[in-house]
C-alpha cells in the first residue's frame, strides 16, 4: 500500500540521515583537507631534502674539478712546456732539437729559455744530452 511505502521511504531516510556524511558532512572535507595537508608538509621536506643532497653533490663535483685545474696543478709546482715558435707542447726530448727556444709556463710567471741538451729518459749522464734551458726570462 501507499503508506507502507511511505513508511520504508521514511525509514530509509532516516536510516541515510543517521550516516556519517550526512550527520557531519564538513567531516569528510576536514579529513581530506587534513590528508592534503600531509601530503603538501611531505612533499615540502623531499623537496627540500633533494635540493639539499643536490648542493651537496654540486659541492663535491666543483672541488674535484677545482684540483684538475691546470692552474691548480701548476700553483703545485708543476710546468708546462712550449715551443716558442708554434707553441706545440713539449712531452719529452723527441719534440724538440737543440737552438730550440721552449716556453715555461709556471705558477706565477713563464720562463723563456734555449735547448742546449736532451736526453731520453732522465739519464743524466756525463756527456748526455740533458735538456738544460738557458736564457731564462722571467
Amino acid at each position: 500500500t501507499l503508506a507502507d511505502r511511505l513508511r520504508s521511504a521514511a525509514a530509509y531516510l532516516t536510516q541515510l540521515g543517521a550516516r556519517r556524511p550526512f550527520r557531519l558532512p564538513l567531516d569528510g572535507l576536514q579529513a581530506r583537507r587534513q590528508r592534503c595537508d600531509d601530503l603538501a608538509a611531505r612533499l615540502d621536506r623531499a623537496a627540500a631534502h633533494r635540493l639539499n643532497d643536490g648542493r651537496h653533490r654540486v659541492a663535491r663535483f666543483a672541488a674535484a674539478l677545482s684540483g684538475l685545474s691546470p692552474l691548480r696543478v701548476l700553483a703545485r709546482g708543476y710546468s708546462v712546456t712550449t715551443r716558442a715558435d708554434d707553441a706545440a707542447i713539449v712531452r719529452g726530448p723527441a719534440d724538440v732539437r737543440i737552438g730550440d727556444r721552449i716556453t715555461t709556463r709556471l705558477a706565477a710567471g713563464r720562463l723563456v729559455s734555449c735547448v742546449e741538451q736532451t736526453s731520453d729518459h732522465g739519464s743524466g749522464a756525463a756527456g748526455s744530452d740533458d735538456a738544460v734551458p738557458t736564457d731564462l726570462e722571467v
